[in-house]
């Protein structure tokens, strides 16, 4: 029965295994389809789990500072700048940090996963920018 790379997710019959250590001392086995793909898979997922506490506190932490400006600017521009710090700083967190569902990742790939985050992010920010206009 044939499977996919969890890292390029093209389909092979013959995948190889490569083990993902968890935060939590756990293992994962992936399906990759060579080492290289293994490589890439086992060297996202060192990046991911060094930086859980960054992401969450930018993806957390900017909305509400922006949150806060904007409430404190209606009166002078509407609160455009606040939902600039919003969008734009939400966007720059996830290219920055590009982390997607395990659901995705079944769906697409990691590799192509990354990229759809890095695009979504890319599309916040120029929501961001929009509104900012937009509001201003």
């Amino acid at each position: 029965m044939a499977g996919r790379c969890t890292w390029c997710h093209s389909e092979r019959e013959q995948l190889d295994s490569v083990q993902l250590l968890g935060r939590d001392g756990g293992s994962e086995m992936a399906a990759v389809c060579d080492a290289e793909c293994g490589a890439e898979v086992a060297g996202f997922v060192e990046f991911a789990q060094a930086r859980i506490a960054p992401f969450l506190v930018g993806l957390l932490g900017i909305p509400a500072i922006g949150g806060v400006i904007a409430v404190v600017r209606e009166d002078i521009d509407g609160g455009a700048l606040g939902y600039l710090i919003m969008a734009a700083g939400m966007g720059l967190v996830i290219i920055r940090y590009p982390f997607v569902t395990p659901q995705t990742i079944d769906l697409l790939g990691m590799k192509r996963s990354l990229v759809l985050a890095r695009g979504l992010g890319a599309a916040l920010i120029a929501a961001g920018v929009a509104l900012y206009f937009l509001v201003g």
